[in-house]
């Protein structure tokens, strides 16, 4: 299934940041410049939940304020008519040359789908199911998967999906009792088929690691750290499946996993089953490697 049709005249960008969040928008513009991509995007202010608002709604006051962040995007949006694409980011997105390569060979009139996701939320689960899909590192190619699992750190919308998604959103905040974050909301889309979302592998942006710790609208101050370390382990196999993908991340990766285990306080037999599995995979593949000793070649009860 392709996507990729035909040369496009532009794109209209924005990056959504909190205006006390200088040194992200920062950080943001030199890597948009360094892209040549800064004069393409527009700001927009992110804003902060309610307190009094986010209880009623059954959201945490971050998650308000997201959903108040999009519907003013989707309400700048709608005020100019262009057929042009519309990429949105947070400003913690990392992007690439072949995100804009992308975006540049796209046709808004011709693409079969509201949204066009460029990275999404990764768990072991999803990525064992997404890691055979994703074409090989340095291939060059690229593949459009009918999946979304949450987070709009980085997506590209048609005009049409734009005035789509302005509408449910719209609606559903004013007139829902209850909400959900609203990338969940999203997805619920999806599964209704109400909008059609695609991803790309391999994911063309990524995220930050630090931004998992240090993030500026979501409450983590008394997240357990586990579940906090958790997140980072998950955001190592996210960018594993994008072309910003590298060998150190998965060291970072195993010294997170080692962070969990201890965190966790896992029974010693619960350790020993860990220690076994590991064992076998590394027996498997031949990873250990053991000084040979001259003396013992040729020892058959003395295998090196």
């Amino acid at each position: 299934m392709k996507y990729v049709l035909k040369i496009m005249t532009g794109f209209r960008g924005y990056y959504i940041n909190l205006s006390r969040d200088k040194l992200r928008k920062e950080k943001l513009l030199k890597h948009l410049k360094q892209l040549g991509q800064d004069k393409n995007y527009k700001r927009l202010d992110a804003q902060l939940g309610d307190d009094a608002e986010k209880e009623r709604r059954g959201l945490k006051k971050g998650e308000h304020g997201i959903w108040r962040s999009w519907i003013n995007l989707l309400d700048d949006i709608a005020k100019e008519s262009t057929d042009e694409l519309i990429h949105v980011m947070e400003d913690d997105a990392i992007l690439s040359t072949e995100l804009y390569n992308f975006i540049g060979r796209l046709s808004a009139k011709k693409i079969r789908a509201d949204i066009i996701c460029t990275d999404m939320y990764v768990n072991p689960s999803v990525y064992k199911t997404l890691s055979p899909l994703c074409p090989k590192h340095g291939s060059n190619e690229i593949t459009a998967i009918e999946v979304y699992t949450g987070c709009l750190s980085s997506c590209i919308l048609t005009e049409d999906g734009a005035r789509k998604l302005r509408e449910y959103v719209k609606d559903e905040f004013k007139n829902g009792d209850s909400l959900i974050p609203i990338d969940n909301y999203i997805r619920r889309l999806q599964s209704e088929k109400k909008i059609k979302i695609i991803t790309i592998l391999p994911f063309l942006t990524t995220v930050n690691i630090e931004s998992i710790t240090e993030s500026s609208i979501q409450e983590r101050e008394n997240l357990d750290k586990t579940v906090n370390e958790t997140q980072i382990f998950c955001t190592y196999l996210r960018r594993q499946l994008s072309i910003h993908h590298s060998h150190e991340d998965i060291h970072f990766a195993l010294e997170s996993l080692i962070r969990i285990i201890k965190y966790r306080g896992l029974s010693t037999l619960e350790n020993e089953r860990f220690l076994i599995s590991l064992t076998e995979y590394l027996f498997e593949h031949d990873i250990l490697v053991y000084a040979k000793d001259r003396r013992l070649e040729g020892e058959k009860e003395n295998p090196q």
